[in-house]
């Protein structure tokens, strides 16, 4: 056993008795057993979590552009107001062009340089020649921006002849 030396009838610890609906007084001092004895706390507080999926509007996108040169935009969301936004990336890539490369992009409200960006690889079949699909899901994710900020998608080499490239990015906020 041992020997608590409470601050009182005033105490935080003598309120905790009073919330666990310890009836009996408790003197000074008092003693503290090696006893667990199951509880009920009164008004235990109440966390409500609620998963809402993004709602998909029109999303940005320049639609389906064949063989693409480097650098040609696939999406761009134009400037954004500040604060944290839900955000989605689709690119897909179709026809015989069996490779290419997306640079998704965070970009300062200028337009002018990256804040950040994202490279990825799209891919099919064995060689040029063959038909496939292929498809980046990237999100949904939380991003922050800055006032006028804007997030796009633009390719990074040449997608080359034959194929078929469309990106979406879908914004729902600020929050």
């Amino acid at each position: 056993m041992r020997v608590w030396r409470g601050a009182g009838s005033g105490s935080q610890f003598q309120a905790l008795l009073s919330r666990l609906l310890v009836k009996e007084a408790v003197g000074e001092p008092f003693l503290l057993q090696n006893l667990i004895v199951p509880v009920a706390l009164v008004d235990p507080p109440t966390l409500t979590a609620t998963l809402t999926p993004m709602v998909l509007g029109t999303p940005a996108s320049q639609g389906e552009l064949t063989a693409p040169l480097a650098a040609a935009t696939l999406a761009d969301t134009g400037q954004l107001a500040a604060g944290d936004w839900n955000v989605l990336l689709l690119i897909g890539l179709a026809g015989t062009a069996s490779a290419a490369d997306v640079v998704f992009r965070r970009r300062d409200a200028a337009n002018a340089v990256n804040v950040w960006s994202q490279r990825f690889g799209l891919s099919h079949g064995t060689g040029g020649n063959s038909e496939g699909n292929s498809l980046v899901i990237f999100g949904p994710l939380r991003v922050t921006l800055l006032v006028n900020e804007r997030l796009n998608a633009a390719m990074g080499t040449n997608a080359g002849a034959g194929a078929v490239i469309q990106a979406n990015i879908w914004t729902q906020g600020p929050f």
